[in-house]
């Protein structure tokens, strides 16, 4: 066992750790990559805890339990699970043991207790990708937090529905201008307000930077204005540079781009859109290049000239993009 490098162990029925389990060498192990996935009662998580702490080159941990004691403090890489039954304060506890911590992924299924206050705010410089699966609003969370080198942002409402809470663009600025960071790819999955999106992608932590946004979550509004506010209009005179849009454009540098579902707009503002993007990324001079571009079109809205728009782009010739086009039922 003192060799392993990667150690993996599920079992959700309660059953004990077999007789032959291996010892804990005195020496430490040479673990590198754990996961760990059994039931929050499992009284084996205590052979489970003596493994992680003497496993001094551990960088990688993946498991249904939380416990503050495990050596946070060496991991690069950890992602907790729903089993975990954490919350927001949780997760801000453990960021705080983990400044060596580069990427991260934990699930929130619960809101935090009334005793439970959210501590100051920790400045991890290392976390270059954050990503919470929740339940239950994150606000408070991402407000107590200050990510300098953050690359990857993502949130995602596990259970999202006209009751759902709007997800706190205004809050996630604020967030964004005290990190100071650069954000290349954000992914949310979240109830909003329309108006706000457009706000929020001119933030300077966006705009000339983001390279990556999938916007898909509950919005059974129309969205024409913030859909008209990502076309860039075909220049007068491509010759010249002062005409080129695309440097004015919001996030100038978008190369994937997923939005949806459902996805409500006006006919033919989605395809001009779309063909807005592409138009230019066929041109090496030009900001933008979008690449990839998912849409999830609903039935019931009506997208007939849409479609035959984006069909049209499906099929051309030599493109080297791709687009998918995904149909959903309200």
């Amino acid at each position: 066992m003192r060799r392993w490098k990667h150690f993996y162990y599920a079992c959700l029925n309660g059953a004990e750790l077999p007789i032959d389990f291996p010892i804990i060498p005195l020496g430490g192990s040479s673990l590198e990559v754990a996961e760990i996935i059994i039931s929050r009662h499992d009284k084996s998580w205590e052979w489970f805890r003596s493994l992680l702490e003497c496993s001094p080159k551990l960088q990688d941990l993946s498991s249904s339990r939380m416990d503050l004691d495990t050596p946070w403090h060496v991991l690069k890489r950890a992602r907790l699970y729903h089993r975990a039954f954490i919350h927001s304060v949780d997760c801000r506890n453990l960021l705080a043991r983990a400044p060596q911590l580069e990427c991260g992924r934990f699930a929130i299924p619960k809101e935090p207790g009334p005793n439970d206050t959210m501590p100051s705010t920790p400045l991890l410089h290392n976390l270059t990708q954050l990503i919470l699966d929740t339940y239950v609003p994150v606000d408070a969370l991402v407000d107590s937090l200050t990510l300098p080198s953050l690359k990857h942002f993502a949130v995602h409402y596990v259970h999202l529905g006209p009751s759902a809470p709007h997800f706190s663009f205004p809050n996630f600025m604020s967030f964004l201008t005290r990190s100071s960071c650069s954000l290349e790819t954000l992914e949310l999955t979240v109830s909003y307000h329309a108006n706000d999106i457009i706000t929020f992608l001119e933030h300077q932590a966006i705009r000339d930077s983001l390279k990556v946004f999938r916007l898909t979550g509950c919005f059974r509004a129309c969205i024409d204005t913030f859909i008209s506010s990502l076309i860039i209009p075909w220049p007068s005179d491509p010759s010249s540079a002062a005409s080129h849009p695309a440097e004015r454009c919001l996030v100038p540098k978008l190369e994937t781009l997923e939005l949806g579902p459902p996805l409500m707009t006006t006919d033919g503002i989605l395809s001009e859109m779309v063909l807005s993007r592409m138009r230019f990324g066929l041109d090496p001079d030009m900001a933008c290049r979008l690449k990839d571009a998912t849409l999830h079109l609903t039935t019931e809205a009506g997208h007939e000239q849409d479609l035959a728009q984006l069909r049209l782009l499906q099929n051309t010739p030599g493109r080297d993009f791709d687009l998918k086009i995904i149909m959903n039922g309200l």
